[in-house]
């Protein structure tokens, strides 16, 4: 039972942390999009302002600002469409969850009494509801964690979960 309840616990904490790192790597990839999406704002903004300063042929101006109230007008749709800034927000929070979550499991460890079985449960639950509630983790992310991880961690389920590899002294 005691195996049982070790392999358990590590699995957890292997899968805690590949989740984290996979919330990260995600919580980047959004902000580095918001980020572009923004500039391009500011720039037709800036622009705008000096062109609106100057004494332009009303008509050019006219034309002028159309395209460029469109151009804004879009980039801000694709950006709330694709819901950059929440889907950044949600990966951070749920990187810091999750990390909170296997600092716990490794306290508990540290402990002289064993952790409970009912311990692994609740910290199990609580880690697939974190999960469930996660954006698409982009395609690219996945991969390169699963490259980097898999063999050597036991993955969650969202990339494949691919156990680790344990090789024993008799394999050798």
């Amino acid at each position: 039972m005691e195996d049982k309840l070790k392999r358990n616990i590590e699995i957890l904490k292997d899968r805690l942390h590949v989740a984290s790192v996979l919330c990260n790597r995600s919580n980047i990839h959004y902000s580095r999009i918001k980020s572009l999406l923004l500039f391009p704002n500011m720039l037709i903004s800036s622009v705008s302002m000096i062109f609106n300063n100057q004494n332009f042929d009303s008509t050019f101006l006219r034309y002028y600002n159309t395209i460029i109230n469109s151009i804004t007008v879009f980039l801000l749709a694709v950006q709330t469409q694709l819901k950059i800034s929440e889907n950044a927000d949600i990966f951070k929070s749920s990187s810091n969850t999750l990390l909170t979550l296997l600092h716990e499991v490794e306290n508990a460890e540290g402990k002289s009494e064993p952790i409970s079985s009912e311990f692994i449960s609740n910290t199990n639950q609580r880690y697939d509801m974190i999960m469930a509630a996660l954006p698409i983790i982009p395609s690219s992310i996945r991969e390169k964690t699963r490259a980097e991880y898999g063999g050597k961690f036991h993955l969650p389920l969202i990339i494949n979960g691919v156990a680790k590899v344990s090789i024993s002294e008799a394999q050798v």
